[in-house]
């Protein structure tokens, strides 16, 4: 099952690499035909982020640190409106998705914005090898960047620049 898979390799990169940061090859585009949904069962629309420079984080209630991270992303992308963030849990239950939020009050409110990739569809598409992943989405939909793991300062940095880039490129 995916789940166990992303469990064993998150337990590998993390013994592997401890506080530093590894990259996954991303994928080349948003794969069409994904169904996400929110937490509270309501259907994901794409067309709310045509256009538009989106980050994904996936996150597991059983992930150790993913609140760190999301909670890193909450403060970098609080003041930019030019960017969609998304956390996406792979939790198999929704309810354990829901309950992770209570006991998670620095960001609780990204409840209302996270989706549910219960069949893992977006992320194995995605290429994604453990949680928490960090994927950086342009305007047309390409993935342009993706980190694995809990990302050290330099890698945040970095993250932020493929941003700033993918901004640019949807005005050109």
């Amino acid at each position: 099952m995916l789940k166990n898979k992303l469990k064993n390799a998150l337990a590998l990169f993390l013994m592997a690499a401890s506080s530093s940061m590894a990259f996954a090859a991303p994928a080349s585009q948003l794969p069409a035909g994904v169904k996400l949904q929110s937490l509270d069962g309501k259907e994901f629309d794409p067309g709310s982020i045509k256009d538009k420079v989106v980050v994904l984080q996936f996150w597991a209630s059983w992930c150790v640190g993913c609140d760190k991270v999301m909670s890193e992303l909450q403060e970098r992308l609080k003041d930019r409106n030019d960017v969609v963030f998304m956390p996406v849990s792979v939790d198999e239950d929704v309810n354990a998705a829901k309950a992770w939020f209570r006991h998670k009050p620095q960001v609780k409110a990204l409840e209302k914005c996270s989706m549910i990739d219960s069949s893992t569809q977006l992320a194995t598409q995605l290429g994604v090898t453990g949680v928490p992943s960090v994927a950086v989405l342009s305007a047309e939909g390409k993935v342009v960047d993706m980190a694995v793991g809990h990302p050290a300062k330099e890698r945040w940095d970095s993250l932020e620049k493929s941003i700033d880039k993918s901004k640019l490129s949807a005005h050109h």
